[in-house]
């Protein structure tokens, strides 16, 4: 009757109202990394080329074939590749990432988001085009993704998220954990998510550090992210007055500490 064809109508008013607020969604998360994302720029030229296969040093080749046993192709990963240069080096890390890809106790969503944190602080535009992607696909709002490339304490987080993003973000600045953060994760975890946390940030600062030194070259379909305020360099003079390095004359009282960087406890 009547009644039921304006009930019909109501539910496919608010079944397109609903997919039009994902397609906005959609739009709004493109149009969010397009901001924080700068267009990409020309870098320097490549430091490491790849290693070929019969320049590599015995050692070399087994830490080469270990990787090609697990992914099932050839070593040609940029960052593994040049990581080859100490091969034990090199299976250390993969070994991790493996684990971290494969056996994280976070589960899928949540290693995205605390591997994200990390590389956004190393500004590593490759692997954070990359993951940014995942973690989309794996279900961390548009949003909050936006919020940790802007360098701002993402609102509307979910509790797990603000457990990672405080102790991840307290570890990665203030190279400490407070005792709620740390409270925090052990309850959520156990002892084995704070070494879990670690061991993401920890790798991933391995990941910044090497293709951030490498210059290894960004793909076209990827941007450039921009990186965070840096301090000034410090004048190679200064190093002879170690108190000088604080800004300050000699035997000026050391800074008072940096203030808290993350938000508010949840």
């Amino acid at each position: 009757g009547p009644r039921e064809e304006g009930l019909r109508g109501r539910h496919a008013q608010q079944a397109l109202s609903l997919n039009w607020k994902k397609l906005v969604l959609r739009k709004n998360l493109v149009l969010l990394m397009a901001a924080t994302l700068l267009p990409c720029a020309a870098l320097a030229q490549r430091r490491m080329a790849p290693i070929p296969a019969d320049k590599m040093t015995p050692e070399q080749k087994i830490a080469a074939e270990t990787f090609k046993a697990s992914r099932g192709y050839e070593l040609k990963d940029h960052l593994f590749m040049d990581l080859l240069r100490i091969p034990d080096a090199m299976l250390g890390a993969f070994r991790m990432r493996e684990h971290i890809r494969k056996d994280s106790i976070f589960g899928g969503p949540l290693t995205e988001f605390a591997l994200l944190l990390t590389l956004r602080e190393w500004s590593q535009p490759q692997e954070w085009s990359g993951h940014v992607s995942q973690a989309v696909r794996a279900g961390i709002k548009g949003e909050v993704i936006a919020a940790v490339a802007e360098g701002r304490y993402p609102d509307g987080m979910t509790s797990d998220e603000s457990i990672i993003y405080n102790f991840t973000m307290e570890l990665l600045r203030n190279h400490s954990v407070s005792d709620v953060s740390y409270d925090r994760m052990v309850k959520r975890w156990g002892e084995a998510g704070v070494i879990e946390a670690i061991d993401i940030a920890a790798l991933y600062t391995i990941v910044g550090m090497v293709l951030n030194t490498t210059r290894e070259p960004i793909p076209e379909r990827y941007n450039e992210l921009p990186t965070f305020p840096q301090l000034k360099p410090v004048p190679m003079s200064t190093y002879t007055n170690p108190v000088s390095l604080f800004g300050g004359p000699p035997n000026a009282p050391a800074p008072a500490a940096l203030p808290a960087t993350t938000g508010p406890t949840k």
